[in-house]
């Protein structure tokens, strides 16, 4: 789109492509003042605007627009989705198929026309003749109108003696082209736009990673049961508290991990609370090892490196953030839920290798990868090998089940080693 509107370069945001990118045109059009501009601006270009002004000597209106998101080819983007008219025609019954054919993954529908202004940016796509539109209340266009399938008519409007850009109905029976639509994968720019938009009139704090939100109620984590073997916590009620929230940017939000490398991005945005949950818990135990939490996939994360405990962990089974650290707490503490509006996922990478260790990786049947590192080669005592595995950020080893240490010893231990018992693992 830069290009067609003449524009001479474009650039990245603030110089980080995660910011989006963003082009300089301008317009013969002559408008009085930047509110004017603005306007005129709105109603050539499909994208955000972020600057507008008269240009000097009365010579046109001078536009900036930012582009965040990316439309697979041949689709046209218009105010953040995606456009593409079928050249096959199909009765009203069938347009709903042929959209989705095209783009199934994208859960692509019928375009719905909700505003006059889409005339002026449907009429730079190509290809349209007349085509099947969804309209929410046809009684806006139309005294007899009923239901919400309407033709938009573009290039094919001498057949029908209409001007171009004219919405008309026609039996359901009829064959036309099926305009269709729909939204593209939020990206970080997306997302980094419209929080700070919305930091305006909602609580959203912006950092390097993404965004956070408070609950504006206190929540707790809940609790299931304390009976022994049962689960005793959950935190899945935050994920549909969070997913509300972002809904008002029509975005995915969950609940905030607690992990070492989040909390450090967050934590000088922590100011209007004295605690915050996060979405980890756990159901028994006095080491920080026990915390679980489930992230967007299933996969689950360990707070700490070295799965070590201290006394204050035996009590706590809810965990939050405060500005200065990270901290254990009991099951009924009471604060704002803090959410992340996130378009990135934590995946689990292979293991880092650690100089005079084999690395042996392992997923549980929780989803989360171990990574055991083991010497084959020294013999240590119980105390000795709990030091050397806190050297490379580790804890002394432990099986979760009887496959976990077959599979650990088919892989890389050496059958003498287990028999003289001088081995161990990180």
């Amino acid at each position: 789109m830069c290009w067609i509107l003449g524009a001479a370069r474009v650039e990245p945001v603030d110089g980080n492509p995660e910011r989006g990118y963003q082009c300089k045109v301008s317009f013969e059009t002559w408008t009085e003042d930047a509110k004017q501009a603005k306007e005129l601006c709105e109603s050539r270009i499909p994208y955000y605007i972020t600057a507008a002004a008269p240009m000097q000597n009365d010579v046109g209106t001078s536009c900036t627009f930012q582009i965040n998101l990316e439309c697979e080819t041949s689709h046209w983007q218009i105010h953040g989705k995606c456009y593409k008219v079928t050249d096959a025609v199909y009765t009203w019954d069938n347009a709903a198929g042929s959209c989705s054919r095209q783009n199934a993954a994208d859960k692509s529908q019928i375009a719905v026309y909700s505003s006059k202004r889409f005339s002026g940016f449907f009429d730079q796509m190509v290809g349209i003749y007349d085509a099947w539109v969804k309209i929410p209340n046809l009684r806006d266009y139309f005294d007899n109108g009923d239901g919400e399938a309407a033709v938009f008519v573009q290039d094919g409007a001498f057949k029908y003696d209409l001007r171009k850009g004219d919405i008309m109905m026609d039996e359901e029976t009829a064959e036309h082209q099926v305009l269709c639509e729909y939204t593209p994968p939020m990206t970080m720019a997306e997302m980094y736009y419209l929080a700070k938009v919305y930091s305006e009139i909602y609580p959203f704090e912006v950092y390097e990673g993404g965004a956070i939100i408070p609950t504006s109620s206190y929540m707790t984590i809940k609790q299931l049961d304390f009976r022994s073997g049962a689960p005793h916590f959950t935190t899945k009620h935050f994920d549909e508290t969070c997913m509300s929230l972002g809904r008002i940017l029509n975005v995915k939000s969950y609940p905030m991990t607690a992990i070492e490398d989040e909390f450090k991005e967050v934590k000088q945005y922590l100011n209007n609370h004295r605690f915050y949950l996060t979405n980890a818990y756990k159901n028994d135990g006095c080491f920080k090892a026990d915390y679980k939490q489930t992230n967007e996939g299933g996969t689950n994360f360990q707070l700490y490196p070295n799965g070590a405990g201290k006394k204050e962990y035996c009590n706590a089974f809810s965990f939050c953030f405060n500005k200065e650290d990270r901290q254990p707490t009991m099951g009924a503490m009471r604060a704002p839920l803090l959410c992340a509006l996130h378009t990135f996922n934590w995946v689990f990478t292979d293991c880092p290798q650690e100089k005079g260790y084999i690395a042996v990786e392992f997923t549980r049947d929780d989803n989360r990868k171990f990574c055991h590192y083991v010497n084959n080669d020294v013999t240590y005592s119980l105390r000795d090998a709990i030091r050397e595995c806190e050297k490379i950020g580790s804890s002394l080893s432990g099986f979760d089940s009887k496959r976990e240490f077959e599979e650990v010893k088919k892989h890389r231990i050496h059958p003498k080693s287990f028999q003289a018992h001088n081995i161990f693992f990180s």
